[in-house]
């Protein structure tokens, strides 16, 4: 997740400035986890105090050299799930001592899922039953992180090298593909194993938000005992941002940010997504990247700022990979070319290549209130390619397991091999899903118009700065939150880790 010059919004048509955001008002996602603002700053207070950084305030320091978001977590070797030895085996079932925390979660009228049927309750809670985990990270051991003990299963990885992908490693069992379909399940996740298979970034070990937004990026048993993560009554994980009202100025408000423990070369990421984080001062991403930003490659699927309508999928890379001029897909480039074809970070200002989507609900509130939708990455030996799918559109042969992207139509985005080796520039990547909060895009951008807002958030708020805004307004981020029905990962002969 990169931050894309203010430039690249001015020279944007006024058509697209003018889009308004479809009006989506849901109920409070979190009904007081916790109460006000002296519990956010116990818990600000205890969650550094280990951390090298505890000395400086909990706000981000922006006099600090620029880190790049796709700095990974520092795991442990035997780093295998979801956070802490002391994390449930398959997620939501604790001790018996454990407090159950209960919150209200919006429903999305008329909206299905690939992968769960429909239900009038709308509790999160924290102890429901869960199912067998539908993925491979653990067997019934408990899922740790960056906490885990010794005595916990050690986790393989392989320090596979760049061109050509490595032979596929994984240990998952999945039915044949069908006729129609070269791609097999290499990993699902859903329901309450949703969390099984991810790692919870921590900013008391894996140091702050790197593009120094004004959160604090929990762990899972932190995230859990705050209400920001959660399985709904319809099986779909929620990962939410704290509304605690009005921190203090050298505070930051918690928030979650995940990645997949797996790491992939090659493959077909396809998410169901009901609900995406909206509204001023937020940024939200579903993105991959790979090892030594950004040497192994960036990969934006979902990507926004603040009430934005319209969805950017982007690319970030070593110097050398470019979009032809005819890249063949149904998007727009953000920045007019030469540099809106270059991909290369350090040519770019950080930019890399990015494409515009065509339509008001392929992100933020308009996305929300058509239901959601599914996204799809296709990454193989032909290229990069992001694929959208409205709700109702969905094609069959993802919905039946068996995806078929040759039949899906033209791409929104497209990025192909023929001027960028999508396996030199791009391996061993992570799946990762985070709300940040103003930082290095979206406060600077407080004053201008993203992409389908109507006006700035300096406007529509009456705050002059994005940071005000999030210190004082905890209620405005009850729609910020990801409501996720599914993500699968499929893999064809050739690909691996």
């Amino acid at each position: 997740m990169r931050l894309s010059p203010f430039l690249c919004f001015c020279a944007l048509t006024p058509a697209l400035a003018l889009l308004q955001l479809h009006s989506y008002a849901p109920s409070a996602l979190i009904a007081n986890a916790w109460s006000g603002a002296a519990a956010a700053f116990r818990y600000a207070s205890s969650s550094l105090s280990s951390s090298p950084a505890a000395a400086v305030p909990l706000r981000k320091r922006l006099v600090e050299p620029a880190y790049h978001q796709c700095v990974l977590q520092k795991k442990p070797d035997n780093a295998v799930g979801v956070e802490n030895g002391t994390a449930p085996a398959t997620w939501g079932i604790e001790s018996s001592t454990t407090t159950t925390i209960t919150r209200s979660v919006p429903t999305t009228a008329d909206s299905t899922s690939l992968e769960s049927s429909s239900s009038t309750s709308t509790s999160v809670s924290t102890s429901q039953t869960t199912t067998t985990s539908s993925t491979t990270t653990t067997s019934q051991d408990p899922p740790t992180s960056q906490a885990a003990s010794s005595s916990d299963p050690p986790q393989t990885t392989s320090a596979a090298p760049p061109p050509p992908p490595p032979s596929s490693t994984s240990a998952t069992t999945s039915a044949a593909p069908s006729p129609s379909s070269i791609w097999t399940v290499t990993e699902s996740f859903s329901g309450q194993s949703f969390f099984n298979g991810f790692t919870f970034w921590d900013d008391t070990v894996d140091g702050g938000d790197p593009t120094h937004g004004i959160v604090d990026y929990v762990n899972y048993q932190t995230a859990l005992q705050l209400g920001l993560v959660g399985i709904n009554a319809q099986q779909h994980a929620i990962l939410a941002v704290a509304t605690t009202p009005n921190l203090a100025s050298t505070a930051s408000r918690p928030s979650v940010r995940i990645s997949t423990t797996r790491t992939f070369t090659g493959g077909l990421l396809i998410a169901d997504l009901v609900h995406m984080p909206t509204g001023c001062g937020t940024w939200p991403s579903f993105w991959t990247c790979g090892p030594n930003w950004p040497q192994a490659g960036e990969i934006d699927i979902i990507e926004g700022i603040h009430e934005a309508s319209i969805n950017t999928a982007s690319i970030h890379t070593n110097p050398g990979c470019y979009m032809p001029a005819n890249f063949g897909a149904s998007g727009t480039l953000l920045s007019q070319p030469p540099m809106g074809l270059d991909c290369s970070s350090a040519e770019t200002n950080d930019a890399g290549c990015g494409i515009m989507a065509n339509g008001s609900n392929t992100y933020g509130a308009g996305f929300n209130s058509a239901g959601g939708g599914v996204y799809a990455l296709q990454w193989d030996e032909t290229g990069i390619y992001t694929f959208f799918f409205p709700r109702g559109t969905t094609p069959a042969d993802i919905t039946s397991g068996y995806p078929n992207p040759a039949g899906w139509g033209q791409p929104v985005g497209s990025w192909p091999a023929s001027t960028c080796n999508p396996y030199q520039y791009f391996y061993n990547h992570v799946a990762i899903f985070d709300t940040t909060l103003c930082g290095d895009w979206a406060g600077p951008a407080w004053t201008s118009t993203p992409l389908g807002q109507s006006g700035t958030c300096a406007q529509i708020t009456g705050y002059s700065t994005c940071d005000d805004y999030v210190l004082a307004q905890g209620a405005a981020f009850a729609s910020a939150y990801w409501e996720i029905a599914s993500v699968t990962l499929y893999q064809k002969a050739g690909q691996g880790a």
